[in-house]
Order: C-alpha cells, then sequence, then structure tokens
C-alpha cells in the first residue's frame, strides 16, 4: 500500500511529548505571574486553579470514529515501468478518510517518548 499525503505522529520538526510538557513547565511562572489581580481576588481557589489549568492542560487526542467520512476518486497513479525505462501512468483510486477529533492539535507533530517508565 502506498500513503500518499500527511502520515499521523511524523515528528516533522516535532520532538516527543516530553518537548510539550517542558515548553508549558518554562512557561508556567510567566502564567501565574500574568494573571489578574483583579481576577484573583474575586474568585475562589477552584476558580482561579480552573482558569490558571485550562490553559495549559494538554488534551488528549480524541478520534471520532462514528463520524468519519470517506471519499473514493478515480485517478492516474504514475509507477515505475518493470520492463523498460521511467514510469506509466495506471487507473487507480484515491480514497480517504478523515475522522474528525479533539485535543491538542500540535500532539500530531510529535512522537512517543524515547524512553518508558
Amino acid at each position: 500500500m502506498v500513503v500518499i499525503g500527511e502520515v499521523l505522529f511524523s515528528r516533522q520538526g516535532g520532538g516527543d511529548v516530553g518537548d510539550i510538557i517542558r515548553t508549558i513547565e518554562s512557561a508556567l511562572p510567566k502564567h501565574v505571574s500574568d494573571y489578574d489581580d483583579r481576577k484573583f481576588d474575586g474568585q475562589t481557589d477552584e476558580e482561579v486553579v480552573h482558569a490558571l489549568v485550562r490553559d495549559l492542560v494538554i488534551e488528549p487526542i480524541a478520534i471520532d470514529e462514528a463520524n468519519a467520512q470517506k471519499k473514493v476518486d478515480e485517478t492516474e497513479v504514475a509507477v515505475r515501468d518493470l520492463f523498460g525505462e521511467g514510469t506509466v501512468k495506471v487507473p487507480g483510486l484515491r480514497v480517504t478518510k478523515a475522522f474528525p477529533y479533539t485535543g491538542r492539535r500540535d500532539l500530531w507533530r510529535f512522537g512517543t517518548g524515547q524512553w518508558a517508565a
């Protein structure tokens, strides 16, 4: 099978999920110090924590398989000519299946961590 297009978890300019955590960790002190004093004084501890964490949480990707969209189109595919030189074009099908998802979009760029506990 030939995959044409984007591949999931390709690490293109990504790294691993630990990079996201380290980025959030380094931004945490500024995020807390920038919190509006008036909001802080007018909210309960739980409300303050919820407001601060909401922007920093790493929401995992959740795939909605029930609402996947599929599409099949006829196309021409260039393949290598085994009996000569160059390529030939043959009829083919382009099959696409798209899954809606929720979660942190940039997780698609990252691979799993190198080390496992």
